[in-house]
């Protein structure tokens, strides 16, 4: 279900002097969230932002962040409730002009959330834009990508053929469709890990999808983005570093059997339907998440 934003956050956006808030979901990545607030505090300069951190995990940190960062909004949860939930609530409780959504285990390069705010400054007509993102090792990291087809079950990131045959043009088309990622491009799609969202396109689009518990939500609100007219834009001038996955592998099965489930709400919500069709759809996505769960499971116990 699409969210709106309420009447008190609308009021908050009109009348803030805050440029940027940055807006961070925590689930066991508490390590890394502490550099990336390390980061944050580092680089920011010259602009008025606000932190503010959702968390999902089950232990409070809050006399943690009471001690060491008061000036931190932290929200606890309580249980998982999924990363389009819980960024929603840190949309609702953020007083920004321009929303910086950023995994935990993040961390930034360079002034980041002062080169997106001018960039969507200076880009009226720009709903989300996305930095450039790299690897530990400072190999780029491919953060957008095309609108999934039919053609991108074959030629995914983790497809069979991608893995053969992994310079073939309809995998390049769909994973890295950037002729360069050091220039400024309008894509379909950029990955949730950072994103600076416009909160005055909210209003207009709605907020975070929350049918989608984790993955896809980030294209599905690119998405709904583009339909209403705001463009989607990478602008690689702002760099931050992205280990991948440091949330999402504490708990392997439950991570793949949710990026299945969305694979399978986000083609109920986009893709023309008939039974037919809609039973070859559920079919392979069923079997594409069995048999990576069970490449999970030899891994575990092997």
């Amino acid at each position: 279900m699409v969210r709106t934003l309420s009447v008190a956050c609308e009021t908050k956006m009109r009348i803030s002097k805050i440029d940027v808030s940055f807006i961070i979901v925590e689930y066991n990545a508490f390590l890394p969230l502490q550099k990336l607030i390390d980061t944050i505090r580092e680089k920011t300069k010259d602009i008025s932002y606000e932190i503010i951190i959702v968390d999902n995990s089950k232990d409070t940190k809050k006399s943690f962040f009471q001690k060491n960062y008061p000036d931190i909004k932290y929200i606890l949860n309580n249980k998982n409730l999924g990363f389009s939930k819980a960024a929603n609530i840190g949309i609702r409780h953020s007083t920004g002009r321009y929303l910086l959504l950023l995994n935990p285990d993040t961390r930034l390069k360079n002034n980041v959330a002062l080169l997106l705010c001018r960039f969507l400054d200076q880009h009226p007509d720009v709903g989300i834009a996305g930095s450039k993102i790299l690897n530990d090792d400072d190999s780029i990291q491919f953060s957008c990508r095309s609108f999934p087809s039919y053609k991108a079950a074959f030629f995914n990131r983790y497809s069979l053929l991608t893995r053969i045959v992994p310079g073939n043009r309809y995998s390049t088309a769909y994973i890295n469709p950037l002729n360069s990622h050091n220039k400024t491009a309008e894509v379909d799609w950029l990955s949730g890990s950072c994103m600076m969202v416009r909160k005055q396109a909210l209003e207009v689009i709605g907020l975070f999808d929350e049918d989608f518990f984790m993955y896809c939500e980030d294209v599905d609100i690119c998405r709904r983005m583009k339909l209403l007219g705001w463009k989607v834009v990478y602008y690689p001038e702002a760099i931050l570093y992205h280990s991948i996955g440091i949330s999402s592998s504490q708990n392997k099965i439950k991570a793949i059997v949710e990026r299945h489930k969305s694979m399978w709400t986000y083609y109920k919500k986009y893709f023309n339907r008939h039974k037919a069709k809609d039973s070859i759809v559920w079919f392979g996505v069923v079997s594409r998440c069995i048999s990576q769960l069970i490449i999970a499971l030899v891994n575990i116990i092997f």
